[in-house]
Order: C-alpha cells, then sequence, then structure tokens
C-alpha cells in the first residue's frame, strides 16, 4: 500500500559496495542487494584483432541459454580474402567437413546485382563465394544472426555485409540459409578463408534470449 504516516517498513541494505553498473533487487521481504540489470541481448566475447587467425567461440558461449546468436565483424585483413563461418559439435576438436551448409547469396555492387545463387559447402562464406575482399586498409563488415545453433534442428543462418571485390568496386553481399544437420552445434570459428589473417579489426559476440 502507499506509504502513510501509520505505517513503517524495514529495508536492509547489502553490506557491502557494489560494482559498477548494479542496481538495487528486493527479495519481497525487504532485504535489498545489488543485481545485474537483465538484458534480452547480451555481450558475450569482445575479440580484438591484430593478426588473428580465427576467433573462436566455444561451449561457454554457444549454449541453450539464447536462441540467437548475433555477430557484428570489421575486419581488415592482411592480403586479400574471404570470410568464412566455420562450426564444430564436439567444441572444436573436429571442423565440420560435411558439405550440408546451403546458403543462398545474392551479390550486389555499383548498380548491378551481379549473382544470385545457392551454394552447398562445409562452411559459410561471409563474402560469397565468387568474389574475395581486396583491401588491406578498408575493412570488410558483417552482421551475421545464427538461430538456435544448440537445438537438434537445421540452423539458421542470415547476414549482410559489405566488401571491396575490385578497384574502388563495393559488393554488398546477403545471404541466407542453413546448416542442415539436426546434432547440436557448440563452437563457431570466424576466419579468413585463404592464408591471410585478420590484421585488425574486431568480432563481437552477443546472446539474443
Amino acid at each position: 500500500p502507499p506509504h502513510s504516516a501509520g505505517q513503517s517498513y524495514t529495508l536492509t541494505l547489502p553490506s557491502t559496495a557494489p560494482s559498477a553498473n548494479k542496481f538495487l533487487q528486493t527479495d519481497g521481504s525487504g532485504n535489498l542487494s545489488f543485481a545485474d540489470a537483465s538484458a534480452d541481448m547480451v555481450l558475450l566475447s569482445d575479440n580484438t584483432l591484430s593478426g588473428a587467425s580465427s576467433v573462436n567461440f566455444d561451449n561457454t558461449l554457444i549454449t541453450s541459454t539464447y536462441k540467437m546468436y548475433k555477430i557484428y565483424i570489421i575486419v581488415y585483413p592482411s592480403a586479400t580474402a574471404g570470410l568464412g563461418l566455420y562450426y564444430s559439435l564436439d567444441n572444436g576438436s573436429t571442423m565440420n567437413s560435411t558439405s550440408n551448409v546451403r546458403i543462398g547469396h545474392e551479390t550486389s555492387y555499383t548498380t548491378n546485382t551481379a549473382y544470385r545463387n545457392v551454394n552447398v559447402n562445409s562452411y559459410w562464406a561471409l563474402t560469397g563465394y565468387y568474389y574475395q575482399h581486396t583491401s588491406t586498409t578498408i575493412p570488410m563488415m558483417y552482421e551475421v544472426t545464427v538461430w538456435n545453433p544448440t537445438a537438434t534442428a537445421y540452423t539458421g543462418l542470415l547476414s549482410y555485409g559489405v566488401h571491396l571485390s575490385a578497384t574502388n568496386v563495393y559488393s554488398v553481399q546477403r545471404g541466407n540459409g542453413s546448416i542442415e544437420s539436426a546434432s547440436a552445434i557448440n563452437y563457431i570459428r570466424i576466419a579468413p578463408n585463404t592464408s591471410a589473417n585478420m590484421a585488425s579489426g574486431s568480432i563481437k559476440l552477443y546472446g539474443v534470449k
């Protein structure tokens, strides 16, 4: 009820000071404690790149806690390269080698839509299967969605991004499809599909409830 002069409340404050960005919560009996604010989209991994050959998200990150994962990618490669999303069912001990990643791609550049095609491979080529990124001073940038990878059903995939495919020619790449496996995925790798490394940039993983 609203407070009035005839009412009293006892609130017990926490005994220690909180770390940053905490809030006070009650247990319903007047006992207060500091807690993390809940969020539907949670930053799970933040990777600053410096000559990395890959960025790996293991089974401590890819769990049933989240139905959807978002990966934000900005990569300056050391040489001409494309980016791929690779996966494993055994926490990275064995990367998938079966051609069961089916993706529909649409690649546009300047005023043309160059390719619309469906490809099946053992990994997902985020830059498409036709062009590689040709600049080391201009980044390739991608937003990737992975839907429910730990379920025993096909995993949905969606991406949107841009890269430089030739001198002064920017390619816009859209892809959607699935990993056609009913086994739970617990490991995801982002890596160049050539011998180039990821000289600089950033790759972030978010979990979405």
